[in-house]
């Protein structure tokens, strides 16, 4: 699957500053110890933290780039370069993708799989991240039901009614949203938001300092945290898996399994129920209104209340 966003890391010569060996706390991957280096790209930095086992195998890895990044606030549109960070995991030599965020406010930042959580939840790690630029990582929410997180078919007041249905669409909820989705043009989407909704805001989920689609989140209330430009892949319930919601692009990116027709049933599809748009986040009239224009359902996400501004 070829992902957008998805930067090429080259370390440069000079800037480059890296840490001893850090013991970190035992763990599922089996690390004991990591490294962090820093290095100069130009006007971008990057950090670099990977883990090592016991053999001095490494078991994982991340860079985050903080400077030009590309991005997009629409699924259906392709990105443009702007001011922000890219995060890239990982584990056991299969990469996961990249996670790309416009802006440079400190936001919390939860990965679509919970593969990487042993590596991404070590002190040291986490602290380094933080350090770096202020983001705040967090478990995944796409694991086992006995957890905090439920699953349920997506809410359609999420969607806006001009970029047509999902076709296949799956949400899991607990003090965040996260959705994984097929949109109208067959792209493989992951979806980030709040619990209960907000809209209309910076990355950092409260600044209002936004107009249009410079709010991370949008008028629908939902960041698009990385998109597929495969047009074959799947949304799909894993059979014999504890993740409800899986995804394969066909083309080598997937999880928990690769998809099987004859044992994997597709999640259904959703229609779009949210008639703003991202020009609505230009006035002050929606950001006193925007409670009763985006909320039409309960109190939590599963039928997905949006807070007022």
């Amino acid at each position: 699957m070829t992902i957008r966003g998805v930067a090429l890391f080259i370390v440069v010569a000079g800037c480059a500053d890296s840490s001893p060996r850090i013991s970190v706390e035992d763990n599922e991957l089996g690390i004991t110890s990591i490294e962090i280096t820093h290095t100069g790209q130009g006007n971008d930095r990057l950090l670099t933290v990977t883990g090592f086992g016991k053999d001095d195998a490494e078991l994982a890895s991340l860079a985050l780039r903080t400077g030009t990044v590309n991005y997009t606030p629409d699924d259906l549109l392709a990105p443009e370069p702007q001011l922000g960070t890219e995060l890239s995991v990982s584990v056991g030599g299969h990469a996961l993708g990249s996670v790309v965020t416009p802006q440079l406010l400190p936001h919390v930042q939860m990965l679509p799989v919970p593969v990487a959580d042993p590596f991404l939840m070590l002190d040291a790690v986490a602290r380094a991240v933080r350090d770096e630029s202020g983001i705040e990582l967090l478990p995944s929410m796409n694991k086992s039901l006995g957890e905090a997180a439920y699953e349920t078919n997506c809410v359609g007041n999420l969607f806006q009614t001009n970029k047509g249905n999902p076709s296949q669409c799956c949400q899991l909820s607990a003090a965040y949203t996260a959705i994984y989705q097929k949109n109208a043009n067959n792209i493989l989407a992951y979806r980030f938001g709040y619990n209960p909704i907000v809209t209309c805001r910076q990355s950092d989920g409260a600044g209002r300092n936004c107009v249009g689609t410079g709010c991370v989140y949008g008028a629908c209330g939902l960041k698009i945290d990385w998109t597929s430009t495969t047009t074959t892949g799947h949304v799909f319930k894993p059979n014999g898996a504890t993740s409800p919601c899986g995804y394969d692009d066909s083309a080598g990116t997937w999880y928990p399994k690769t998809y099987n027709p004859l044992s994997d049933p597709l999640w259904p599809g959703v229609t779009a129920g949210c008639s703003t748009t991202p020009s609505s986040c230009s006035s002050s009239l929606w950001r006193r209104l925007s409670w009763v224009l985006a909320s039409s359902s309960s109190s939590r996400v599963g039928s997905s209340t949006t807070v007022p501004l």
